[in-house]
């Protein structure tokens, strides 16, 4: 139940505390994926991990913040993607939440240039992410400039988007097989940010665009049958479709979808393609509906991965915490090292496991704008 969500919660931010070392150059340890692209990113490298903690009301230890402080004054911004998860509007909403909110309006400036003529739409990776980033700073100053930025984003994806019979859908310059589903690498997760810019500006034609995505998702997940085609990940499955259809209200599509998220195993705990992903948009469907059964359903996916997954660090591993509390540990993609990153490791089950036990609402999707 919720104690023992909570109590996992303490014991996984003990294991990010215990696990640190401001002389490894991601601060903490993070999936080997972080070496190829960049070491401090939200997703993968050290600026999700603290922004996890200092969310969770974990403590950020002093010597962590200069060591970002440190690091963002030394960055190279021609090595760094743009994204939210990979890049540097990402690091700017991290920077940002801890305070360092000068270094993190640079970055997200720099990221502004570029973002257009990359070509990448996604929320992950692109154009809705650098925009919803946008966004979340403009919530915070009410600095036109910073609603100017995302706009120039959304004008990027309305001359960008594919039309299809009421769908709308955008093609990577990546050469995938056409277009992706799901919140973080698909169609949704530009429905997420048209939706917010809508809400946020007024203007009625991101509403009409963003529905026609959500609705080329929708078709995806009806014809594959319930799992969707891609299985039932946030990153690119039908979890991250239902999130944001109960972001759109349409709550007899996101029933639908939710349907094929009642799972009792998986072949991961972490947020983006696992079981704490699953359970987070089962959090928001007892949020958005009202009905608490997909609350149960999500403690339980909890409990699974607080049974399966989770570990207590072995001595091998030189861990110990001075003051004796329990650390619990969270094996990355495909299980072979620990991993505390947010997308695959303990910074994003820190999240879910905090949310099942002392409420709140989900990450980066700025459910404070309210429904539409």
């Amino acid at each position: 139940g919720t104690g023992g969500a909570e109590a996992a919660a303490s014991a996984v931010a003990a294991f990010i505390d215990a696990a640190a070392d401001t002389g490894r150059d991601t601060l903490f340890p993070v999936d080997p994926f972080a070496h190829v692209t960049n070491p401090l990113g939200l997703g993968s490298g050290a600026s999700g991990v603290l922004w996890a903690l200092h969310s969770s009301g974990a403590p950020v230890r002093p010597a962590w913040r200069e060591w970002l402080r440190a690091e963002l004054a030394g960055i190279d911004p021609a090595r760094y993607p743009d994204g939210l998860m990979n890049g540097l509007a990402g690091i700017a909403w991290a920077a940002d939440s801890l305070g360092l909110g000068t270094a993190a309006g640079e970055l997200l400036d720099r990221a502004n240039r570029r973002v257009v003529e990359r070509g990448d739409h996604t929320f992950h990776h692109g154009l809705a992410g650098v925009g919803m980033t946008n966004l979340h700073f403009f919530l915070r100053s009410r600095d036109p400039r910073d609603l100017a930025a995302a706009q120039h984003c959304a004008r990027a994806l309305h001359d960008t988007a594919q039309r299809d019979g009421g769908q709308a859908y955008w093609l990577t310059g990546s050469g995938a097989r056409g277009p992706l589903t799901g919140l973080g690498s698909g169609q949704a997760g530009v429905a997420m940010f048209l939706l917010r810019m809508h809400q946020i500006s007024g203007e009625e034609h991101h509403l009409a665009l963003g529905r026609e995505a959500l609705a080329w998702e929708t078709a995806r997940a009806a014809a594959s049958g319930e799992e969707g085609i891609t299985g039932p990940s946030v990153e690119s499955g039908s979890a991250g479709v239902a999130k944001v259809l109960l972001r759109y209200g349409d709550l007899a599509a996101a029933r639908g979808v939710l349907r094929g998220l009642d799972l009792r195993y998986s072949a991961g705990p972490g947020y983006a393609t696992g079981m704490c992903g699953i359970a987070d948009a089962l959090l928001d469907a007892a949020q958005f509906t009202g009905d608490p059964a997909y609350r149960d359903t999500a403690l339980r996916q909890l409990d699974f991965v607080r049974r399966v997954f989770l570990f207590e660090p072995a001595e091998r591993f030189g861990l110990r915490d001075t003051d004796g509390r329990p650390l619990l540990g969270v094996p990355g993609e495909g299980l072979l090292r620990c991993s505390t990153d947010y997308l695959t490791g303990s910074a994003g089950v820190l999240r879910v496991l905090h949310r099942a036990g002392s409420g709140g609402t989900a990450d980066f999707l700025l459910d404070e704008v309210g429904p539409p």
